[in-house]
């Protein structure tokens, strides 16, 4: 049968899921050398498991943690009877989409008399310049180069421009 358990080996819990509870943890006592003070488990799979681990705090490492062993139990109570069915501190907010806008870029090249045949020749690939017109996705290595050509930062190339809603 599917369980979700928590032991507790005093500085830390280890929390995790196992069909065999009882091997599992003898194999954690043999492997470690530290017996476990208390141990709890609750019908449950692997789903239940992960938000379990999405409420303890202070991962220490895989599935430990330094929480304490009465509070991660009543957690575990809560998760199973389904009083906490989410992680905690979800961001509820709309994602915005946008994407790099260039225009600055062609602006900047206009005032120093740079056409965009002489980016080639500094090293600028057309297939880049192509991306650049278009607004696409490149490299921060092609966005340090064309600083160094036009002796600006990134700011003075490029901006985020968010896309009207329904793009």
């Amino acid at each position: 049968m599917e369980r979700v358990y928590i032991f507790d080996f005093g500085d830390k819990i280890k929390a995790g899921y196992s069909t065999n509870v009882q091997k599992r943890l003898r194999t954690i006592e043999l492997s470690s050398g530290v017996k476990a003070k208390q141990i709890y488990s609750v019908a449950a799979g692997r789903k239940k498991e992960k938000l379990l681990h999405s409420w303890l705090d202070n991962r220490l490492e895989g599935e430990f943690f330094a929480f304490p062993f009465t509070d991660a139990k009543e957690l575990l109570d809560k998760i199973a009877n389904g009083e906490i069915t989410d992680p905690p501190n979800q961001p509820v907010f709309p994602i915005k989409q946008g994407h790099m806008s260039y225009q600055k870029l062609f602006s900047l090249m206009a005032e120093k008399g740079i056409k965009k045949y002489d980016l080639r020749k500094m090293g600028i690939s057309p297939t880049i310049v192509d991306r650049l017109v278009k607004n696409s996705d490149v490299n921060t290595s092609t966005i340090m180069r064309l600083c160094e050509i036009l002796d600006c930062q990134p700011g003075d190339i490029m901006e985020y421009v968010e896309d009207e809603a329904g793009n």
